[in-house]
């Protein structure tokens, strides 16, 4: 549920989605708002 209300955000351009793959473990994603 709350995936789909990310992708919705993204969509309408309200945040980023940002991929960070350093760092240990599996790749984390960030979201940011954009001003």
């Amino acid at each position: 549920k709350l995936k789909e209300i990310l992708n919705y955000l993204v969509r309408e351009g309200v945040i980023k989605e940002h991929i960070k793959s350093e760092g240990v473990g599996r790749p984390g994603i960030y979201y940011s708002i954009v001003e």
